[in-house]
């Protein structure tokens, strides 16, 4: 069964003991997603996950990558509609660490310009490809029509349009206002019992602070998608 804690900075902590192989998942839920892009910056929040390991205010990406590397483990970032997500995997005697690395590029990326110059060249690339299906510009028109006046009324990844338009500041000020410990949920499973992962997660994340922002948030519930995660650990945690 699935053991919650509150941390004082106001995130959520899942741990669930799921197996007894040396090895330990980790996945933070941050609410908000594309729902929450600006207007006329569709696909700013993908970026922004996109760009969250490829350096921090102290750490380069080639740095990220070998330390992760060498402690046996993978880390990745992404978005969705509703929320944005860093999953990693690491052996359980790496378990510090790898969350250490996991905590600082979730609180300090540096959204660098060239990265983002990059990031964004090759989402573009990739538009244009799938441009050229009709598949793919089918599955594109389908958001901006249904839900057309909504959050939820735009492409998630961006337009060849919209991505031009994004800049470094816009990255910041998204993260500023949705990457929150009060506004996440952090679930642990795999190699390790309740205790021990209340007191990984304290160590990694509990120096992050409430920020003051102009969004209301009460801080998220264990979601149905969150448990379906846990429940989905609960069987083998990745390696």
């Amino acid at each position: 069964m699935p053991a919650q804690r509150i941390l004082a900075n106001g995130l959520r902590v899942i741990v669930a003991k799921s197996s007894d192989e040396p090895i330990i998942a980790a996945e933070l839920e941050v609410l908000g997603g594309a729902q929450t892009d600006p207007p006329r910056l569709a696909g700013a929040n993908s970026l922004a996950a996109d760009l969250v390991t490829e350096g921090t205010a102290t750490r380069t990406e080639p740095q990220i990558a070998r330390q992760i590397e060498s402690l046996g483990g993978e880390l990745s970032a992404a978005s969705g509609w509703e929320a944005s997500q860093v999953s990693l995997n690491a052996l359980t005697s790496q378990a510090a660490p790898a969350l250490a690395l996991m905590a600082d590029v979730a609180e300090h990326p540096a959204f660098a310009p060239t990265e983002l110059q990059r990031v964004r060249k090759e989402t573009l690339d990739a538009l244009a490809v799938d441009l050229q299906q009709p598949g793919s510009i089918a599955g594109f028109a389908v958001s901006p029509v249904v839900f057309a006046g909504t959050p939820f009324g735009h492409v998630a990844r961006g337009t060849l349009a919209s991505l031009p338009r994004v800049i470094r500041d816009d990255l910041a000020r998204l993260h500023q206002a949705w990457w929150r410990p009060d506004n996440a949920v952090l679930v642990l499973t795999g190699d390790l019992t309740p205790d021990r992962g209340f007191a990984l997660a304290r160590q990694a994340f509990g120096a992050s602070s409430k920020r003051s922002t102009s969004r209301t948030s009460t801080g998220p519930n264990c979601s149905t998608t969150c448990r379906r995660w846990v429940q989905h650990r609960c069987r083998r945690p990745r390696r």
